[in-house]
Protein backbone atom coordinates (compact mmCIF):
# COMPACT_ATOMS: atom_id res chain seq x y z
CA UNK A 1 0.00 0.00 0.00
CA UNK A 2 2.66 2.39 1.08
CA UNK A 3 4.96 1.26 -2.63
CA UNK A 4 1.92 2.07 -4.23
CA UNK A 5 1.39 5.50 -2.63
CA UNK A 6 4.64 6.44 -2.61
CA UNK A 7 4.74 5.46 -6.61
CA UNK A 8 1.12 7.36 -7.13
CA UNK A 9 2.82 10.34 -5.45
CA UNK A 10 5.84 10.08 -7.57
CA UNK A 11 3.85 10.02 -10.37
CA UNK A 12 1.95 13.11 -9.52
CA UNK A 13 5.28 15.20 -8.86
CA UNK A 14 6.39 13.67 -12.07
CA UNK A 15 3.77 15.26 -14.08
CA UNK A 16 3.56 18.38 -12.49
CA UNK A 17 7.44 18.71 -13.48
CA UNK A 18 6.48 17.99 -16.64
CA UNK A 19 3.12 20.22 -17.12
CA UNK A 20 3.67 23.69 -18.40
CA UNK A 21 3.86 26.45 -15.94
CA UNK A 22 1.43 29.03 -17.34
CA UNK A 23 2.85 31.42 -14.86
CA UNK A 24 2.70 35.17 -16.06
CA UNK A 25 -0.79 36.89 -17.75
CA UNK A 26 -2.30 39.72 -19.40
CA UNK A 27 -5.97 40.93 -19.68
CA UNK A 28 -7.49 43.55 -20.71
CA UNK A 29 -11.09 45.02 -21.94
CA UNK A 30 -9.71 46.00 -25.13
CA UNK A 31 -11.46 43.36 -27.53
CA UNK A 32 -9.39 44.74 -30.65
CA UNK A 33 -5.81 44.66 -28.36
CA UNK A 34 -6.62 40.74 -26.95
CA UNK A 35 -7.70 39.42 -30.38
CA UNK A 36 -4.03 40.73 -32.17
CA UNK A 37 -2.30 40.07 -29.04
CA UNK A 38 -3.63 36.41 -29.43
CA UNK A 39 -2.43 36.82 -33.24
CA UNK A 40 0.97 37.78 -32.23
CA UNK A 41 1.20 34.71 -29.67
CA UNK A 42 -0.12 32.13 -32.53
CA UNK A 43 2.42 33.58 -35.07
CA UNK A 44 4.96 33.90 -32.68
CA UNK A 45 4.77 30.11 -31.46
CA UNK A 46 3.96 31.22 -28.31
CA UNK A 47 2.37 28.75 -26.06
CA UNK A 48 -0.86 29.94 -24.04
CA UNK A 49 -4.11 29.36 -22.21
CA UNK A 50 -7.04 31.36 -21.69
CA UNK A 51 -8.17 31.11 -18.18
CA UNK A 52 -12.32 31.17 -17.04
CA UNK A 53 -11.62 34.76 -16.15
CA UNK A 54 -10.40 35.75 -19.89
CA UNK A 55 -6.43 35.82 -18.22
CA UNK A 56 -4.29 35.04 -21.31
CA UNK A 57 -1.54 32.64 -19.40
CA UNK A 58 1.57 31.96 -20.97
CA UNK A 59 4.80 30.59 -19.17
CA UNK A 60 7.57 32.74 -17.83
CA UNK A 61 9.92 32.02 -19.67
CA UNK A 62 8.53 33.78 -22.65
CA UNK A 63 7.95 37.23 -21.05
CA UNK A 64 10.57 38.98 -22.98
CA UNK A 65 8.91 37.86 -26.07
CA UNK A 66 5.43 38.99 -25.11
CA UNK A 67 7.14 42.05 -23.70
CA UNK A 68 8.12 42.54 -27.24
CA UNK A 69 4.46 41.69 -29.06
CA UNK A 70 2.79 44.31 -26.24
CA UNK A 71 5.33 46.74 -27.31
CA UNK A 72 4.75 45.98 -31.03
CA UNK A 73 0.70 46.20 -30.73
CA UNK A 74 1.09 49.66 -28.46
CA UNK A 75 2.91 51.46 -31.32
CA UNK A 76 0.43 50.14 -34.03
CA UNK A 77 -2.64 50.39 -31.93
CA UNK A 78 -1.60 54.10 -31.22
CA UNK A 79 -1.47 54.68 -35.04
CA UNK A 80 -4.63 53.78 -35.79
CA UNK A 81 -7.39 55.66 -37.35
CA UNK A 82 -10.99 55.22 -38.32
CA UNK A 83 -12.79 56.79 -41.08
CA UNK A 84 -16.53 56.41 -42.54
CA UNK A 85 -17.32 57.38 -45.86
CA UNK A 86 -21.15 57.16 -46.45
CA UNK A 87 -20.44 56.97 -50.21
CA UNK A 88 -19.42 53.53 -51.41
CA UNK A 89 -17.37 54.30 -53.83
CA UNK A 90 -15.32 56.09 -51.67
CA UNK A 91 -14.86 53.60 -49.25
CA UNK A 92 -14.22 50.78 -52.06
CA UNK A 93 -11.71 53.08 -53.26
CA UNK A 94 -10.52 54.28 -49.64
CA UNK A 95 -9.81 50.22 -49.44
CA UNK A 96 -8.36 49.74 -52.69
CA UNK A 97 -5.40 52.20 -52.17
CA UNK A 98 -4.92 50.46 -48.59
CA UNK A 99 -4.71 47.09 -50.33
CA UNK A 100 -2.21 48.89 -53.03
CA UNK A 101 0.26 49.94 -50.50
CA UNK A 102 -0.17 46.95 -48.11
CA UNK A 103 -1.45 48.69 -45.25
CA UNK A 104 -3.52 46.62 -42.76
CA UNK A 105 -7.40 47.56 -42.63
CA UNK A 106 -10.62 46.01 -40.69
CA UNK A 107 -14.28 47.22 -41.61
CA UNK A 108 -16.42 47.38 -38.92
CA UNK A 109 -20.56 47.71 -38.61
CA UNK A 110 -21.29 50.25 -35.75
CA UNK A 111 -24.90 52.07 -35.19
CA UNK A 112 -23.93 55.04 -37.43
CA UNK A 113 -22.59 52.82 -40.80
CA UNK A 114 -19.33 51.24 -41.76
CA UNK A 115 -16.37 52.52 -40.42
CA UNK A 116 -12.32 51.58 -41.70
CA UNK A 117 -10.20 51.08 -38.83
CA UNK A 118 -6.17 51.53 -40.58
CA UNK A 119 -2.76 51.74 -39.61
CA UNK A 120 -0.90 54.60 -41.52
CA UNK A 121 2.80 54.68 -40.84
CA UNK A 122 2.73 58.13 -40.11
CA UNK A 123 0.63 61.49 -40.29
CA UNK A 124 1.38 62.33 -43.64
CA UNK A 125 0.44 59.54 -45.41
CA UNK A 126 -2.74 59.38 -43.61
CA UNK A 127 -3.43 62.88 -44.72
CA UNK A 128 -2.24 61.95 -48.53
CA UNK A 129 -4.33 59.05 -48.87
CA UNK A 130 -7.48 60.91 -47.10
CA UNK A 131 -7.10 63.62 -49.61
CA UNK A 132 -6.58 61.01 -52.67
CA UNK A 133 -10.06 60.03 -51.85
CA UNK A 134 -11.38 63.51 -51.24
CA UNK A 135 -10.12 64.23 -54.59
CA UNK A 136 -11.72 61.12 -56.16
CA UNK A 137 -14.93 61.66 -55.35
CA UNK A 138 -14.89 65.22 -56.41
CA UNK A 139 -13.71 64.27 -59.79
CA UNK A 140 -16.55 61.52 -59.55
CA UNK A 141 -19.18 64.10 -58.67
CA UNK A 142 -17.50 66.22 -61.59
CA UNK A 143 -18.12 63.46 -64.04
CA UNK A 144 -21.61 62.92 -63.31
CA UNK A 145 -23.08 66.78 -64.06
Amino acid sequence: MIKRNIIALGFVFLLAACAPEYGKGLRSSDEDYMKKFIAELNEGGISYVIAKDGMVRYKTNDEGAVREIHKKLRKTLARSNAVKYDEPEARDYFKSILKDKGLEFEEEQREDGIWIKWYPENDVQRDEIQMEVVKYMFDLKAQEK
